[in-house]
């Protein structure tokens, strides 16, 4: 619980910390996209998306530009159920670092409208059960807020 409070505290932060006027409140004109890679079962339900995990897994994420301007730079915040540590994170240009919660990522690289940044990759290895709880990419450039996409997760202990 202490774990997930502290997820919300820093993606608040994050969200709050990053961006100055007005737009602040709008979410990055951007398109998230997260795929796994290896080692993750997808299935959907009621519209929603759903990772199951044996063990260790890697997924990417790409974000797209889809405003009419072009974009410079970009910071990513990708939180994670408590009891999951990132073994590796980063990509073409990304510059990552372990905080409370997940990851941190920034990218300098601009992009043109429709273009996405370089793939951020991320790799998992669970280290105690997770139920019900979800992974979440959080995406700000420029002075808008967090645009936010997010996954159902949980580490699957059947055979």
């Amino acid at each position: 619980m202490f774990r997930a409070i502290t997820a919300v505290l820093a993606a608040a932060t994050f969200a709050a910390g990053c961006s100055s006027g007005s737009s602040a409140d709008v979410p990055a004109p951007v398109d998230i996209q997260m795929t796994p890679s290896s080692g993750v079962r997808v299935s959907e339900s009621n519209g929603d998306t759903h990772w199951s995990a044996h063990g260790a897994f890697d997924f990417t994420v790409r974000v797209t530009d889809k405003d009419d301007e072009n974009a410079h730079g970009l910071t990513v915040f990708v939180s994670l159920p408590h009891g999951n540590e990132v073994t590796g994170s980063g990509g073409d240009h990304w510059t990552c670092k372990d905080v409370d919660g997940g990851i941190d990522c920034h990218i300098d690289d601009m992009v043109v409208p429709g273009e996405a940044w370089p793939v951020l990759n991320v790799s998992v290895r669970p280290e105690r059960y997770s139920a019900n709880e979800t992974i979440d990419v959080h995406a700000k450039t420029g002075g808008f807020g967090a645009a936010h996409e997010g996954v159902h997760y949980h580490l699957d202990t059947g055979i």
